[in-house]
């Protein structure tokens, strides 16, 4: 049963319970039951008779009960009272005595009205109420006269009622001190749970695949099974709650409810057969889920191939240990966007910074045809025979380049991509954490766009700043004298962040001047922003105060907390 709190029928039951009169205006009284309870048993099997939970239920159209499920009632069963036989009447096992207090005949609830109690023992009503997880051990009814002489179990005409009940598991031998059976025939009890269950789970284990997600398993050690019943605490001391069901023959749940990043779980998981449970097993080893995480995944960029040191150049960084790239440049597919200056055949090399020798170099994409298989099975080779593409496997950490030039000192516009790119035999532990571009920033579709992609489960925090005059130490004389940025998510607007020169917002980038890490020069601009995860691409985006052109640096980071 599940949302055991969740009707409004059984929300003024349980005011009731909890000593609050209701006073509806129509014939009014209480009902008290006594109960005795003969070889009263869970659903391991286990003898108890002083926990769980007694609901009285009244059979309000005379149609039949429809017995309890997952909204406690079904059909036209109201519930008029509910007991915690673990907390009240001065208990002793196998007998107890509770009273609804004050109640009222309302709604369809009348004279006559047939009554029963169901009983679940996983239940204990609280104060206030709170919502709780049970399946349904039986129903117990009167319908008629009883053994022991006392009058049919429905509503009476004055609205007070008291009668003994006497309900007991089938293999009962004795009902009542005198004899007698609990046959359901007898019209005394139905639905009634055998005292045999499910034989227990064991192995119970948890493993974290992922952020969000842990993999629970188990042994099935019985063969009469309907289901299991997954259950999680948060920490050693905390509280069990239901997570999902499985199937009988299964022995493997998918948690992906609510995962906290980092957290502590602990599990267990028990057998169902109708409403028969088996005992719990024992509560799995405590289990971390991973760290959600963040990283860049793909960084583009689309600037003007010149000559000489107008080339174009997009770097990046590596951190973490190995890591598989795949680096493409598309230019005749730039005249699609609109570009018609775009650079007509280009070509590709890939270095490690502070080397001189190529790691990788191509010229039209289908000279390395085989080695770009993985690509060409998922179609994300370039649209031109003529643009270049490599993969390559970086076994060290540090900075990297992608140098684009045109064939035969050819110039245009050209776009270069660098992805992470898994292979799932060989998975990889370093990522992307820094793209850096140098490039010729011009006016209208001219203008400099460094873009990079954001996956993981969690936001990242980046830094970007775009250096401007410090080129000119790098012989570059004709650099941009003033720039401008953007931070834009594509299509949207307005803009995420935007900066002209970097002390305009230097209390934001305090986190960046406290290491010193500022642009070198006061027209330079800078930012810090957050953005979320989830697969999203964002543009840095680069212009010249009012229109001017020039060479310019822009420098993307992965900035944690």
């Amino acid at each position: 049963m599940t949302n055991f709190m969740s009707n409004k029928k059984l929300r003024l039951s349980l005011l009731s319970v909890l000593g609050l009169a209701l006073s509806l205006g129509q014939l009014s009284g209480s009902v008290t039951i006594n109960v005795t309870a003969e070889k009263l048993k869970d659903p391991g099997g286990v003898e108890m008779a002083v926990t769980g939970v007694l609901a009285l239920v009244a059979d309000t159209g005379t149609e039949g009960f429809s017995g309890p499920s997952g909204t406690l009632l079904e059909g036209d069963d109201y519930l008029v009272g509910a007991w915690d036989i673990a907390s009240g009447g001065g208990n002793t096992p196998g007998t107890f005595l509770g009273s609804t207090g004050a109640v009222a005949l309302s709604g369809d609830w009348a004279q006559d009205d047939p009554l029963a109690v169901y009983f679940f023992p996983t239940l204990a009503l609280t104060d206030p109420p709170a919502s709780a997880e049970a399946v349904p051990y039986g129903m117990f009814r009167i319908e008629s006269g009883t053994p022991d002489g006392t009058d049919p179990w429905v509503t009476p005409e004055d609205g007070t009622t008291a009668h003994d009940l006497v309900f007991a598991t089938t293999d009962a031998t004795v009902l009542f001190p005198t004899g007698g059976s609990s046959s359901a025939d007898d019209g005394i009890a139905g639905l009634v749970t055998p005292g045999t269950a499910p034989a227990t789970p064991t192995g119970v284990a948890g493993v974290a695949d992922g952020p969000g997600k842990i993999i629970v398993s188990w042994t099935d050690a019985s063969s009469d099974e309907d289901g299991f019943r997954i259950e999680r605490k948060t920490g050693a001391d905390g509280a069990w709650g239901l997570v999902g069901e499985v199937a009988a023959g299964v022995s493997g749940f998918d948690d992906t409810t609510g995962i906290a990043s980092g957290a502590s779980y602990f599990y267990r998981v028990l057998a169902t057969r109708g409403p028969s449970w088996s005992l719990y097993s024992d509560e799995s080893a405590e289990v971390t889920s991973s760290a959600a995480t963040a990283r860049f995944t793909n960084l583009s960029t689309r600037a003007l191939v010149g000559t000489g040191d107008e080339i174009l150049i997009a770097s990046f960084e590596v951190k973490g240990g190995p890591l598989r790239i795949y680096a493409r440049v598309a230019g005749p597919d730039l005249e699609a966007a609109g570009i018609p200056n775009f650079l007509a055949d280009p070509t590709m090399q890939l270095f490690k910074i502070g080397n001189n020798t190529p790691i990788k170099e191509n010229d039209n994409w289908r000279d390395d045809e085989a080695e770009l298989a993985p690509i060409t099975d998922i179609n994300f080779q370039p649209a031109f025979e003529v643009d270049p593409a490599l993969v390559a496997n970086l076994t060290e950490d540090g900075l990297y380049s992608v140098v684009v030039r045109g064939v035969g000192d050819t110039t245009g516009f050209a776009n270069v991509e660098v992805y992470e790119f898994a292979d799932p035999a060989e998975p990889a532990s370093g990522k992307l954490t820094n793209l850096s571009v140098r490039a010729a920033v011009g006016t209208g579709d001219e203008i400099l766009i460094a873009s990079f992609q954001v996956t993981g489960e969690v936001p990242q925090r980046i830094y970007s700043r775009v250096a401007g005059p410090d080129l000119e130490a790098a012989g570059i004389p004709n650099f941009l004298a003033d720039p401008t940025m953007e931070l834009r998510e594509p299509g949207v607007d307005p803009e995420i962040a935007a900066n002209d020169n970097w002390r305009d917002d230097e209390a934001e980038l305090a986190p960046i001047t406290a290491i010193n890490f500022q642009p070198a020069f006061e027209v330079d601009p800078a930012l810090i922003a957050t953005v979320p995860g989830g697969g999203k691409l964002y543009s840095v985006v680069v212009r010249g105060v009012g229109d001017t052109t020039g060479f310019a640096n822009v420098e993307l980071y992965d900035f944690p907390e």
